[in-house]
Parts: structure tokens; sequence; C-alpha cells
């Protein structure tokens, strides 16, 4: 009998190491060697959807922004006119005063042996300012298209980035109105307490011309004091190929047409030397 139960382990421990085998290596490939876990090759094809997953919303969002610029183009185009009577204003104004005060300055210092008196001394205020006109009627040009689709971009990315605080300070003040609500409908009556309405939340891009007026009188000046160069060379950069185009097409005498001669608007101008509508629907 103990050779019978020795003989029968024996041959069990084979019978068990068989059959545990197939569970052994399963549990081996899922834990130890595992088949789902990418190899170099699918690392970088991961890595390059990812890349093409975050191109495809950044263009997304570059076309969102270009809608909503196009959208406030209107808007801006007032604001930038406005913006450039104020700017050709001061200055003829400023030009006014500096003729004043010289011509006030030699009549006081009673100047002698200086020649003949100038013209500006026997003209009034009213042809002063005429003239200062007709002087800064071509040194205020407006801005190239490309810088102001840049500026109207960017005030469109700030509003965006703005609206989680805008909705923030949306909602403490409907908290305020709806308490002030309640406390007219139970019948406090109060002088501080004025009826109220309901507004609606704040969207991603609204339209406030006050705040289009600003940006672009800030946008004139910095164009004017040459703020924007790298706008500039960006611009030239992209427009190069379709330069050398032009060029080769112009030497071989291809050319469609001869481009009108005019000033280039690539180059910002200098500073002449002088002494709530709101569009507020939920996104």
């Amino acid at each position: 009998s103990r050779k019978a139960l020795a003989a029968y382990t024996r041959n069990m421990q084979i019978c068990r190491g068989h059959i545990a085998q197939p569970l052994v290596v399963a549990f081996l490939q899922y834990h130890a060697f595992d088949k789902q876990a990418p190899d170099f090759r699918g690392i970088i094809a991961n890595y390059r959807a990812r890349v093409r997953k975050v191109q495809r919303w950044w263009a997304e969002l570059g076309r969102i922004r270009q809608a909503y610029a196009h959208l406030l183009l209107p808007h801006w185009k007032w604001a930038l006119g406005k913006a450039r009577s104020e700017m050709f204003d001061g200055a003829v104004e400023i030009e006014v005063k500096r003729v004043i005060a010289r011509r006030e300055a030699l009549e006081a210092m009673k100047i002698e042996g200086g020649g003949p008196s100038s013209l500006h001394d026997h003209l009034t205020e009213a042809e002063i300012r005429m003239k200062a006109r007709k002087a800064f009627a071509d040194k205020f040009p407006e801005p190239p298209y490309y810088y102001c689709h840049h500026v109207l971009r960017e005030y469109v990315a700030q509003m965006q980035r703005s609206r989680s605080e805008r909705v923030a300070l949306w909602s403490v003040q409907k908290e305020k109105d709806d308490y002030q609500r309640e406390l007219l409908r139970c019948g406090v009556s109060c002088e501080s307490l004025d009826v109220v309405e309901d507004k609606p939340k704040p969207g991603p891009v609204y339209i406030d011309r006050e705040e289009i007026l600003e940006v672009a009188r800030q946008s004139w000046h910095d164009w004017f004091d040459g703020k924007h160069r790298d706008i500039v060379a960006n611009c030239l950069r992209l427009m190069k190929i379709h330069f050398r185009r032009w060029k080769g097409l112009h030497r071989l005498g291809s050319a469609p047409f001869e481009p009108e001669p005019r000033n280039s608007v690539l180059a910002a101008p200098k500073r002449p030397s002088m002494g709530h509508t709101f569009l507020t629907q939920g996104a």
C-alpha cells in the first residue's frame, strides 16, 4: 500500500502540473507580459494622434474667433473713425495753441531786426486752425486691415478668457436681485429698493461700443508709436513668397496687370511732432 500511494502521488503531481500549466501561462501573460502595452511605434502613433487633436481644437478656436472678429467689424470701423477724428482734432488744437503762443511770445519780446513779420502774425485763429487741418490731413492714415484684424482677435480672446469672471459676477448679482425681489414681494418698501430686471447669463462675446472705442484709441496710439513691429514682420514673412512670385511674373512679362503706385502700408507711420449695448446669449 505504501508503494502504491507513492506511485499515485508521483503520477498525480504530473497530472496536476499538466492541468495547471495553461492557467499559469495565462496568469503570467496577463500580469507580467501585458500585450495591451504599446511598443515604441504605438507610443509615437498615440502622441501624433493627441497632437492632431490639439491642432484641430486650436484651428476650430481660431475659426470661431475669426467669425466673432467679423461680427465686430462694423462697430470697429465706427470706433476707429471716431478715434481718428479725436486724434486729428487734438493734433490740430495743439498746433493752433503752439502757433498762437509763439506769436504772443514774439509780440511780447518785441523782436527788432528780425526781418518782415510772418504771415502767421496776421492770421486769425480760425485761419490758423484751417491751415493746421490741411497740414495734418494726410498724417493720420488708417492702420492696415491685418493689424485691425489682429487687434480684434486679441480682443475676442480676452473676452472669452474673462467669461468665467463675468459669469461669477452675474451669479452674485443675480442672488442679490432675487433677494431684493423677495423683499418687494413681502411688502418691504424702502427707497434703496428698486425694481430689478432679469439679466441673461453673459455669453462668450458681447458688444460694448464704449469698450470697443477704448480699444480703438489704444490701438491707434500703439500703431503710431510703433509697438507692433512684430505684426508687420509676420505679415511680411507670410507675403514674401507672393512678392517673389509677382516679381518673377513681372520679370517674364506675364504679370496680369501693373500695380498702382502707392505708399506701402506695411511701414508704421510716425506720430507728428507737436509741442453699452450688450449681446449676452448663453453658450
